[in-house]
């Protein structure tokens, strides 16, 4: 039998010093913990003071089962109360009940870490006490729907759209229930809903999810909105009847909404699904400004085995049936679902482009190295709507540099990319066209939609190096008064050349009279370092054979040019388009000597306007 022997000592070490310290009272002593924790894992049992009286009825004292990872102290530590009074709050798991401390990396890493975890245990159960665990003006905290414990009969999550103005058309509703469309996405795989029918034949609300990514299946479900999801202080319901006593609360009743669910056959999706959504705001004291849904993934009557035992019956019978005593009865939980929204404000908040690069509809022509790289980071930034042209395919020979793999190998550059890039955006309307400009005057079928396309662009970017491209892209950009962007690198990746259009500034002429600047000798970069003529030894031949030279270009070079590039146009397109246009040289630095080298990795060696 496992004793205190088994313990690190480290971890003895940690709890004899929390002990002498006199920081709380020890109820039952150091052992090995239990319920399915690793070898070396110990726990014990201590005892908070808490104030009194206090606005939440909390007990003067409270038992904390305190668990150490065998990793001590380097590991996070679990502290759950043993009290039932202390359940429901922020910044708790529902399900266990385990506090949500402050972040590890706060916590000293030596034998004082567990004194510092009691320490903001008992602050955290004052906290709880006096209702100041959320203050005004705190991020709005999600109630915890979490369901580890607990077998789903459906594992993809729900992928929803909802925004400060969609809450709008969401207002008049709440406290309604009706049917609600859903499709698989092909990936990521998740469940999104693309069609809430509204009430009393008042239309619907949509979601626009790119058709491409979506399967054929349509599964029907219910949706239902209610004021408040919280049964119990932070906790939302975790049953059958918390769930039930809050719809009676807003008059209708919840096992109409789980009897149709539970009734539907839907093909490629066997399971039943009840949308519950409520309003949140941003920030704790705010009005609420958003809509959020989280699935109830139900067996339905055709999985539920236990329900069939015995004999026939109908399919009414069979649901009440159910609701008694089998698989909704009031006591059983919940079976909650993961959910995201993937809204732009919430998709794209850790990271994203400003709001006017973001709405551009953008091409890029040219998915080589440098346009794949500006096309992965246009799309991961929040750009939704991108066209991409390249004619060539994928070889073994361009996976070093380029952000596809082998798995696209033999595939066109643009379409593989495209198909890419589509599943980090569900909203994204993202295309590739295996065609290199200049279009022709006349163009079979397929290329009409990519000259479609070209004609709907605002922003067009150039990463062909291949001048009669540009040429026609320039044409085309002053005919109809888009923006474009010519950017290149210069032999082994260390000055990018970003040139961009102004209002009545052609990109070629910007580009010309930067190229003047350069060979006069005006710019900080010279001309032999813009334009190196290099040697034949210094070009790269991949592979034996009559093949055209390339050179040499390391893929982190190319991710940082192109990375500063990217990061140039965010901040350039954010202002109101002027007459003049940009003409920028972006240099990269090799590292000379670690201990003495001080220049910069990367730096803007020019910026001008040019007219």
């Amino acid at each position: 039998m496992a004793g205190r022997d088994d313990i690190p000592a480290t971890t003895r070490e940690a709890f004899d010093h929390l002990t002498a310290a006199g920081i709380v009272q020890i109820v039952e002593e150091l052992r090995p913990a239990t319920k399915g924790r690793d070898p070396g894992d110990a726990e014990f049992v201590c005892r908070v003071d808490v104030p009194q009286p206090n606005k939440e009825d909390l007990p003067p004292q409270v038992a904390l089962r305190v668990v150490i990872p065998a990793t001590f102290p380097l590991a996070h530590i679990d502290v759950y109360p043993e009290h039932d009074a202390v359940r429901g709050f922020p910044h708790q798991d529902a399900e266990t009940g385990k506090l949500c401390l402050q972040p590890s990396s706060e916590a000293p890493w030596d034998l004082t870490r567990l004194n510092c975890y009691l320490d903001w245990a008992a602050e955290w159960l004052r906290d709880a006490a006096e209702g100041t665990l959320l203050a005004p003006g705190d991020p709005y905290e999600l109630p915890d729907f979490s369901r580890r414990e607990l077998k789903l009969p459906f594992g993809a999550p729900l992928l929803f759209v909802e925004s400060a103005a969609s809450f709008q058309a969401w207002r008049p509703w709440i406290g309604r229930s009706g049917l609600v469309m859903l499709r698989m996405l092909k990936a990521p795989p998740a469940l999104v809903p693309v069609s809430f029918r509204l009430p009393d034949d008042h239309g619907e609300n949509t979601t626009a999810f790119a058709e491409a990514l979506l399967k054929t299946a349509v599964l029907r479900a219910r949706w239902l909105l209610l004021p408040d999801v919280r049964a119990f202080r932070h906790r939302p319901a975790q049953n059958f009847r918390e769930l039930e006593v809050l719809c009676k609360a807003h008059r209708f009743t919840f096992h109409d909404q789980l009897y149709r669910a539970w009734s539907e056959t839907n093909i490629g999706c066997d399971c039943g699904v009840v949308l519950v959504g409520f309003p949140i705001r941003r920030r704790v004291g705010d009005e609420p400004s958003e809509i959020h849904w989280q699935p109830l993934f139900l067996k339905t009557w055709r999985q539920d085995k236990k329900l069939k035992e015995g004999k026939k019956e109908g399919q009414r019978k069979l649901f009440d049936r159910a609701v008694k005593d089998v698989s909704f009865g009031p006591g059983k939980p919940l079976p909650w679902g993961r959910s995201t929204n993937v809204a732009d404000e919430r998709l794209f908040a850790r990271g994203g482009h400003n709001d006017a690069l973001r709405a551009m509809k953008t091409v890029v022509c040219g998915c080589g190295a440098l346009g794949s790289a500006v096309c992965e980071l246009l799309v991961r930034g929040g750009v939704s709507h991108l066209s991409m042209f390249d004619g060539e395919t994928v070889e073994v020979g361009n996976l070093c540099r380029h952000t596809l793999d082998g798995a696209d190998v033999g595939d066109g550059k643009a379409r593989a990319l495209a198909q890419r890039l589509s599943t980090t955006n569900p909203l994204s309307d993202i295309q590739g066209f295996g065609v290199n400009l200049p279009l022709p005057p006349t163009i079979p079928k397929q290329p009409s939609e990519a000259r479609d396309r070209l004609h709907e662009a605002e922003l067009l970017i150039d990463c062909t190096t291949d001048e009669s491209a540009f040429i026609w892209l320039n044409a085309l950009a002053r005919k109809q008064r888009k923006r474009l962007v010519s950017m290149f690198f210069n032999f082994g990746a260390t000055v990018l050349t970003l040139c961009v259009s102004g209002k009545h500034t052609s990109c070629a002429k910007v580009c010309r009279r930067l190229y003047q600047d350069v060979r006069s000798g005006r710019t900080p970069i010279s001309p032999p370092d813009w334009d190196p003529e290099p040697t034949s030894d210094e070009f790269v031949i991949p592979g034996a054979g009559c093949w055209h030279p390339t050179f040499p270009a390391v893929n982190s070079h190319v991710w940082m040019l192109a990375a500063a590039a990217v990061d140039v146009l965010n901040h350039h397109l954010r202002k109101p388009l002027r007459t003049d246009g940009l003409g920028v040289l972006i240099r990269r630095n090799n590292v000379i000597d670690a201990n003495t080298s001080t220049q910069p990795l990367m730096e803007i060696a020019w910026m001008k306007p040019y007219r």
